[in-house]
């Protein structure tokens, strides 16, 4: 079986990302969006020709909303073109059962222009399934999330170094957001989910 490595594991994807099968629409396509023909892939965001990085999967605990999920990925490694989705799936076809894995590029939009991002559905059935998801909700703790490690070679991920820094740094943010939450709830005050 190829199931996904364990969390904070370095391992290789390659990708075309000129090739036609890797066209950020056809990933609509082919994850069964039925007017995939309306949506479209917006900003630079995007693989072009053959490449091979190195990648994590992290867990970052749950998450209010996609831009503090995001925020905190950005401590972990850069965040990756949503087309390593296919890459992924490529390698590791197989379900785990530990839950989704995204990839926090929020480059695709539908035909209501909403802001959407590739997820790998690793939960049910005998192989990944692609998905996308809408980039305004919120996320449990059994989201994983890829990111891109740093490349100067085995060993030397800076971000590996810093993880229990990152922890700490996350579950402040994270404690933050509940305060801010407890006073708007005394307050009875509506809360800016971007703030």
């Amino acid at each position: 079986m190829a199931v996904f490595p364990a969390l904070c594991e370095v391992f290789e994807l390659t990708l075309d990302g000129s090739a036609p099968e890797n066209d950020p629409i056809d990933m609509v396509r082919r994850s069964g969006e039925v007017e995939f023909e309306k949506w479209k892939h917006v900003g630079n965001r995007r693989v072009n020709g053959v490449q091979t990085l190195r990648f994590k999967l992290v867990a970052i605990g749950s998450c209010d909303h996609y831009n503090l999920a995001e925020a905190i990925l950005k401590e972990h490694g850069r965040i990756p073109e949503g087309q390593w989705c296919e890459a992924l799936i490529a390698k590791f076809p197989d379900t785990d059962g530990k839950g989704t894995v995204g990839i926090a590029d929020d480059s695709w939009r539908d035909q209501y222009n909403d802001f959407f991002f590739p997820c790998i559905r690793a939960n049910d059935g005998p192989t990944c399934v692609l998905f996308f998801d809408w980039a305004f909700g919120g996320f449990n703790n059994h989201w994983r999330w890829l990111v891109e490690v740093d490349q100067r070679g085995p060993g030397t991920d800076a971000a590996a170094e810093l993880e229990p820094a990152l922890g700490r740094r996350h579950h402040a943010a994270r404690d933050e957001q509940r305060a801010v939450r407890r006073v708007a709830v005394a307050h009875a005050v509506e809360v800016d989910p971007d703030a």
